[in-house]
């Protein structure tokens, strides 16, 4: 009955530690979404395009390299907030290689 119970357990934790939560950036200030990643990792964020009228945009943002592929970097770039048009956030953006050779390039 124990190797039941702790074979259950062992299946539900790999289901729990891939979910992600979804958040409306513009609802929230810079500093409470920068919060969120901090505590969370990593997270979509979603708002409203500015250029193109009703279009959804989303993106995962996260908090450190950790949250990247090996072959990708935790890049800065920003987002809207409900107190600010570009608040300053992280995401993954794959490494340039050339070779055996892997090159940062952020904005």
């Amino acid at each position: 009955m124990k190797k039941l119970v702790l074979a259950t357990v062992l299946a539900v934790l790999p289901a729990e530690a891939f979910a992600i939560q979804r958040y409306q950036s513009t609802s929230m200030s810079c500093e409470q979404a920068r919060a969120v990643i901090r505590e969370e990792g990593a997270v979509l964020l979603q708002w409203q395009s500015r250029r193109v009228r009703n279009l959804p945009r989303y993106e995962r943002f996260i908090r450190n390299n950790n949250y990247c592929q090996s072959h990708e970097y935790a890049a800065p770039t920003v987002v809207p907030t409900a107190d600010t048009e570009k608040c300053p956030v992280k995401r993954c953006e794959e490494r340039m290689s050339i070779g055996d050779d892997f090159f940062r390039f952020g904005r």
